[in-house]
């Protein structure tokens, strides 16, 4: 990458002194060498934003590449979740846990350590992940080495987090009375004011 850049440059410095503009140049600033040095700043510069460039999208390449996992354990793990007649949503919780472990480690889960594993969800809750997103994921990666790599131990370290309950919306005592003097039949009437009086809730 570098050679290329400087054999360019020297191509361009000759071509303006043929033309006559680097002697111009020595009559007013910048100076000369002046004019080189920024030329060759310029040339490193544009070399190492090449380079970067080239890093990035090997790097790109090779996270895609972790996404994706290997073929052959993702496939085992579908024949897992296929075997058990999970279901198409949980699946894809599942394969995307998987997908996410392999991102963070930047290799196969297969070769994961405990420790590892551990870092990956304090990494979760770093992140400010939800408790459900972190449960569904921990669920994910605990299935995939309980049943399809058959090795426990590995994730014995992993926990699910308390995710908090929330609280459907409670009719005020004005509101009950309002919707039990709706009821034009007294059966149906006695029949709510009983099954509110009770306590009984839609489960």
């Amino acid at each position: 990458m570098m050679g290329p850049a400087v054999f360019g440059f020297s191509i361009t410095v000759a071509n303006k002194r043929d033309k006559g503009w680097l002697s111009l140049k020595h009559a007013a600033p910048p100076r000369g060498f002046s004019y080189i040095s920024a030329r060759v700043c310029s040339t490193l510069l544009f070399s190492s934003i090449s380079l970067a460039i080239i890093y990035a999208v090997a790097g790109f390449g090779t996270l895609a590449r972790l996404t994706k996992l290997d073929s052959p354990l993702r496939q085992r793990m579908i024949d897992e979740m296929n075997m058990r007649k999970l279901s198409p949503k949980t699946q894809q919780t599942y394969l995307r846990a998987m997908s996410k472990l392999a991102t963070c480690i930047k290799h196969s889960p297969e070769h994961a350590t405990s420790e590892r594993l551990r870092q990956f969800q304090i990494a979760l809750v770093a992140e400010g992940a939800s408790s459900s997103t972190i449960n569904s994921t921990i669920s994910g990666i605990q299935f995939l080495y309980y049943k399809t790599l058959d090795q426990p131990d590995t994730s014995k370290r992993l926990c699910s987090v308390p995710a908090p309950r929330k609280l459907g919306n409670i009719l005020s005592i004005e509101e009950v009375r309002i919707l039990i003097g709706t009821c034009r039949s007294p059966k149906y009437r006695a029949a709510l004011s009983v099954a509110y009086g009770a306590g009984l809730r839609i489960s």
